[in-house]
């Protein structure tokens, strides 16, 4: 998505510019699309991606809030949840919380949670953990919600 707006602003300047710029922006634009296309048709061409999922544990009655997404303290995503996808969570749906690029090597993983529990107070907790780029795709998921009577959140590379 970003190169994608990277190549339409650099077209629209180039087309400013001369229309000798454009022919070759629009040529850097075909090249663009081909590259994008091979990335989806073969996965290991493409820069090395964190996936991460969220769901709720089976059978909890939390209301989720937020959830805050860090990789080596610099956040990726504060994502703010609505009751039509609590609810969906609730009903063990899985949610693609982040999708984007990781340099290649290990990484701190903090992922934060605010939430109220089934009486109404407040949740909140936090867990890092250290998780490797591989070629292709990072896949971690985190579980939010109560395990033997306590509150919890699970973070995991799938």
């Amino acid at each position: 998505m970003n190169h994608l707006r990277r190549t339409c602003l650099f077209l629209v300047l180039a087309c400013l510019a001369s229309p000798a710029a454009a022919d070759e922006a629009a040529e850097v634009a075909a090249i663009e699309a081909e590259l994008s296309a091979l990335e989806e048709e073969h996965p290991a061409l493409a820069p090395d991606r964190l996936n991460v999922y969220v769901t709720l544990h089976p059978g909890d009655d939390i209301r989720l809030d937020s959830v805050r997404l860090l990789l080596d303290g610099t956040l990726l995503i504060h994502y703010l949840y609505t009751e039509r996808e609590v609810a969906a969570l609730r009903r063990e749906a899985v949610h693609r919380l982040y999708r984007g690029g990781m340099a290649p090597g290990l990484h701190e993983l903090t992922v934060e949670f605010t939430a109220l529990d089934d009486s109404g107070l407040p949740l909140a907790q936090r867990r890092t953990v250290r998780v490797g780029a591989r070629p292709g795709h990072t896949r971690v998921g985190v579980v939010i919600g109560h395990r033997d009577g306590r509150p919890g959140l699970e973070v995991r590379e799938w």
